[in-house]
């Protein structure tokens, strides 16, 4: 209708080596008024073991590896968004939750030197997204965004792997004519990891751009602005400062 959408749909796996599953998801979307809408999701997923995971790459065992069954998935989400008449402000709001059944996670175990995936019974993640943007004079927009997630395995309680509890990003970017250049800030809290707890932080960027035509652009960009040394990925490290002066073309 004018201010109701509805959709539904379902999904059909049948993969060689797995039994045929059928999935079912379902949205809505209405339309409150005075630029605010009102949106829920609710969906099923079904997800067989990659390659990689079946062949079991970097994986160490004096014992045979575990069969791996496929992951089976229910979550919604619940979302509210503004958005001004002129269209200069906007703001959303999204809560969530996702329970996954034999979830695949690599093990590792220090002490026995074994590494391997293995199907994990049950997992729940709870989380909440903000996110805002704004138009400012001058050429100025102002954009941000955060998310709190809470994501454990259901049996033991214990946080998932590479799932930070808070990360986040603002961003402010400005043009004119054919000149625009921007500053990113992003950050994210610890997060556990294969091998130990990779320490949270918080890098910049800058980017910018000058339009030598329609179809040429001169580009510089430089990372990790403060010289930070970090890691994405626990045990691996990001390059320090980096400048990258391109030229985007467009056909």
């Amino acid at each position: 209708t004018d201010r109701l959408t509805v959709s539904l749909s379902a999904r059909i796996d049948d993969p060689d080596d797995y039994a045929a599953e059928t999935t079912l998801r379902a949205g809505l979307a209405y339309e409150i008024g005075h630029g605010l809408i009102l949106s829920g999701t609710w969906g099923q997923g079904f997800k067989t073991p990659t390659i990689s995971q079946t062949l079991c790459d970097f994986c160490f065992s004096f014992s045979p590896y575990p069969v791996l069954t496929p992951e089976r998935a229910q979550g919604f989400d619940l979302g509210l968004a503004w958005r001004s008449v002129d269209g200069a402000a906007g703001l959303r709001a999204t809560a969530y939750r996702l329970e996954v059944e034999d979830e695949i996670s690599f093990f590792f175990d220090v002490g026995a030197f074994e590494s391997y995936y293995v199907n994990l019974a049950r997992t729940r993640s709870t989380g909440v997204e903000v996110q805002g943007d704004v138009t400012l004079p001058g050429g100025l927009a102002l954009r941000a965004a955060y998310a709190w997630t809470d994501a454990e395995n259901a049996l033991t309680g214990e946080r998932l792997l590479r799932l930070p509890e808070h990360a986040g990003t603002v961003s402010l970017d400005w043009s004119h004519g054919p000149l625009r250049a921007g500053l990113t800030l992003r950050g994210e809290s610890d997060q556990l990891d294969v091998g130990g707890m990779r320490e949270g932080f918080i890098t910049g960027r800058i980017s910018a751009g000058y339009a030598l035509s329609e179809a040429a652009e001169l580009t510089l960009r430089i990372e990790n602005l403060t010289d930070e040394a970090y890691q994405e990925v626990f045990g691996y490290g990001e390059p320090g400062r980096t400048a990258y002066l391109g030229l985007r073309l467009r056909y």
